[in-house]
C-alpha cells in the first residue's frame, strides 16, 4: 500500500489534505520518476469530504463493479448522480468540490 501524493486544500482551514486515506491507494507511478504527472489506483470506502479545491488538474475513473451514487455541493445544494465502471470526472487546478459516495 502507498500514501496518495494527489492532495486537496481545505476551503475552510486553507490546510492541505491527501485525496485517499491511508492503506486506501492500490498502486502509485510515484517511484517510476514521471515528471508533470502522478497516478494511482484507490479503493475508497463510503466517505464525505469537505469543500476543497483541487490542486492541479485531475480525471478520476470510475471502475468499480457496481454503480454508485455520487452526491456533490454546487450552490449550497446537493446533487445526485449514479455513476457506472467507467464514469470520469474532470477537474481543473482551483475548481471547489464537496464530494461524497456511498
Amino acid at each position: 500500500m502507498f500514501d496518495s501524493q494527489i492532495h486537496l486544500i481545505d476551503s475552510k482551514t486553507k490546510r492541505s489534505f491527501s485525496v485517499a486515506l491511508t492503506g486506501t491507494v492500490l498502486s502509485s507511478s510515484i517511484d517510476l520518476g514521471w515528471q508533470g504527472i502522478t497516478v494511482e489506483f484507490h479503493y475508497l470506502p463510503k466517505s464525505e469530504y469537505p469543500e476543497h479545491q483541487i490542486q492541479g488538474h485531475r480525471l478520476a475513473i470510475m471502475r468499480r463493479g457496481k454503480p454508485l451514487t455520487y452526491q456533490w455541493k454546487n450552490g449550497g445544494k446537493w446533487h445526485s448522480r449514479n455513476t457506472h465502471p467507467g464514469t470520469f470526472f474532470l477537474q481543473s487546478h482551483g475548481d471547489t468540490n464537496a464530494p461524497r459516495w456511498y
